[in-house]
């Protein structure tokens, strides 16, 4: 059972039985979608471990591939007609808000756009304090860097935050509570009997 979730989570098992071309790009979409969100852990603890530092260099390039992977899925959804049959407003409002979020990181790592890193860790750390409540409403808050593209990116991550419990994404939790994915499947080898059928 545990191998079997965790081929599914790790690997997608079930997602393979689909097409080729959306098992691959929805594996690299969600396994390049985590490594982005380790690598920004570095705003939140401190010291930074050398493997969040390390994946730094590699940043541009995951970005350029999220994006990549993300714009392919809305093509899939707008050309694939079964599956525009049933792609809801939500499905693509969701990709959309996912994509403006990698857009304007990425576009924070050019000079133009770029924010003042030590501003940003400094407010996300002021954010998370556990007394950041009290200075809030001792008229106190966090002060943000003046940055437009920084403000822009926050932005639709918290809107992206606030709209996951009620969104399609749930999936990611569900799947663990999903009584056909967690339980022992043998019924090849063992006969299940319900208690009530002996009476």
């Amino acid at each position: 059972m545990i191998m079997r979730m965790a081929g599914d989570v790790l690997f997608f098992r079930s997602l393979s039985k689909g097409t080729t071309f959306l098992f691959i790009t929805g594996w690299v979409f969600h396994f390049t979608f985590l490594l982005m969100i380790i690598r920004h852990l570095r705003y939140f603890i401190h010291p930074v471990p050398e493997l969040i530092t390390a994946l730094g260099g590699a940043a541009m390039f995951l970005g350029g591939v999220l994006l990549v992977s993300l714009i392919l899925l809305v093509i899939r959804r707008v050309l694939e007609q079964r599956t525009a049959y049933v792609t809801s407003f939500a499905d693509y409002f969701v990709l959309l808000l996912i994509i403006g979020i990698v857009f304007t990181g990425m576009l924070m790592r050019s000079e133009v756009y770029r924010p003042d890193i030590i501003a940003v860790n400094r407010f996300v750390l002021e954010l998370f304090d556990i007394k950041a409540p009290l200075h809030m409403l001792g008229m106190h808050p966090a002060v943000a860097p003046g940055n437009v593209v920084f403000m822009c990116h926050l932005s639709l991550v918290c809107f992206l935050l606030m709209y996951f419990p009620f969104s399609k994404l749930m999936h990611s939790a569900g799947y663990l509570f999903s009584p056909t994915r967690n339980m022992v499947n043998n019924p090849r080898d063992v006969r299940h009997v319900n208690p009530w059928d002996n009476s």
